[in-house]
């Protein structure tokens, strides 16, 4: 039989492990008790939240924690963001910040009264985190080596200070993405049209596997290094959309693509 010391001794891993698996959790700036969201909310964000210990996370403490930086467009700005010149349509601004090299941040400001589809922003934060997850988990598996997707993380804001107006509707997150670092515009439309079987096939294989639809040169522009990343994965729920890529191929290419999708793939 065991003694009265092993006994102990067990109880106390026991117990240690419990209060590493408590403390592993992430409930970080008041996660899980914030007053302004639900449990759905919660339940729908907690999958894709930045861990605790990611390196750029106590860099967003202390951006986030002293002022109310997402209030509006001056104090966002006010608080050292630069703005990353983009499309309105997903009503959130890009911007990156000198203390954050590497990464850029997508947010829904407490400002932004407007809604995509009548839905919160958190939803289509979250959506873009489960479809760039199922972007990679494709690359990795069917080894698409030409296309890349970003890392995407949602980091829940402090529970303080307020917002700055009580006509501003309340975000509670922020969007980090890994900075792809991609060419400029010419440069990504000539990419496109020197796409070649090689990429298409891997492209295809991505559209099937992985879902979703809006796959166009802007969502999915080359990077100076040459590979194709996938930016813009709001729609993880809809069935694969293949006409989008047509415009932007070249004669040969676009021939090529659509005999890809007629035959399912099984074009050499």
């Amino acid at each position: 039989m065991r003694s009265l010391r092993t006994h102990i001794l067990l109880l106390l891993l026991f117990l240690s492990n419990g209060l590493q698996g408590s403390t592993s959790i992430k409930s970080y700036n008041g996660f899980r008790t914030n007053p302004y969201t639900t449990k759905e909310y919660r339940k729908t964000v907690s999958p894709y939240l930045m861990p605790a210990n990611h390196p750029i996370k106590e860099m967003l403490d202390e951006i986030f924690t002293k002022n109310r930086v997402t209030s509006d467009l001056e104090t966002f700005k006010t608080a050292g963001f630069q703005l990353i010149p983009t499309n309105q349509r997903s009503h959130i601004v890009v911007a990156r910040h000198p203390a954050l090299p590497g990464y850029i941040v997508k947010v829904a400001l407490d400002s932004e009264k407007k809604q995509k589809f009548n839905r919160p922003s958190w939803v289509w934060l979250a959506r873009r985190c489960e479809l760039a997850n199922k972007i990679r988990a494709v690359i990795r598996k069917q080894k698409c080596y030409l296309f890349t997707v970003a890392q995407k993380w949602i980091y829940p804001l402090p529970t303080t200070p307020p917002t700055l107006k009580k006509d501003y509707e309340r975000k509670n997150e922020i969007l980090v993405v890994t900075d792809m670092e991609l060419a400029n515009d010419s440069e990504n439309e000539e990419a496109w049209k020197n796409m070649t079987k090689t990429h298409l096939k891997q492209l295809y294989t991505i559209i099937t596997y992985a879902g979703g639809c809006s796959y166009r040169k802007d969502n999915i522009p080359v990077t100076k290094s040459g590979k194709f990343a996938f930016i813009d994965t709001e729609y993880p729920h809809r069935t694969p959309n293949y006409q989008t890529v047509i415009d932007f191929l070249s004669p040969e290419m676009r021939k090529y693509w659509m005999r890809l999708v007629d035959k399912g793939g099984l074009v050499y």
